[in-house]
């Protein structure tokens, strides 16, 4: 690892745990031709707790694939191809992840093809989806992205909520569409709560509801 005044150089930087791998090439992207790449294999995601947690983010599961990170006129640039094992957040899990960004060099864009897939006694169903396109090269309107999520448990975002509300529990189900740019994005849609509850914690009290949320661009 190279330090400089404005920059930070990683050359053949690994770390190694049993069978385990986590490996950085490149500069941290401060201008438009520079590049970071991230390789894992069979990494743990808990590994990352320390620079984690301080933000309430609790990752488990095994990594594997590989990531590259750019600028693209001073927009982050990011391409993956990311398999998550028994993927978890803050303690709850979700399933099996796939995170594939590739470049489109017809439309200058980052296609954008995610999914989170859970496996139980049932069976086997897709909890949540995100498909689109971003557009770095724009200055606005950038952003042109579906998302879906079936059932997925409001428990996961306690950690991020927890000086206002706790004991969340039940799932959300829904559609979002989200325009805009990345400092501006546009959110629409709904999402449909099933069995949700949780507790105020300025009133100390419990409340249950099943409703739909609608969001609408200002």
């Amino acid at each position: 690892v190279v330090f400089t005044k404005n920059r930070v150089l990683f050359k053949d930087f690994s770390i190694f745990a049993g069978n385990s791998e986590f490996s950085l090439k490149g500069v941290i992207p401060k201008a438009e031709n520079d590049s970071l790449t991230a390789l894992f294999r069979d990494w743990e995601l808990s590994n990352f707790d320390i620079i984690t947690k301080p933000m309430n983010i609790d990752f488990d599961g095994i990594i594997n694939g590989s990531l590259d990170l750019s600028l693209k006129n001073d927009n982050p640039t990011l391409v993956s191809n990311i398999n998550i094992k028994n993927l978890g957040l803050n303690k709850v899990y979700l399933g099996d992840a796939s995170i594939l960004n590739t470049w489109d060099n017809s439309s200058n864009s980052i296609f954008i093809k995610s999914s989170i897939v859970r496996k139980g006694n049932a069976g086997e169903g897709e909890v949540f989806k995100a498909d689109g396109y971003y557009h770095p090269t724009k200055e606005t309107d950038n952003l042109d992205i579906d998302v879906s999520f079936n059932r997925f448990k409001l428990k996961t975002f306690e950690p991020f909520l927890s000086a206002f509300v706790n004991d969340m529990e039940g799932t959300t189900s829904g559609d979002l569409s989200i325009r805009g740019s990345i400092k501006k994005p546009i959110i629409t849609g709904n999402a449909d709560m099933q069995r949700a509850g949780m507790r105020v914690v300025y009133l100390n009290t419990k409340y249950s509801f099943s409703n739909s949320i609608d969001f609408v661009e200002n």
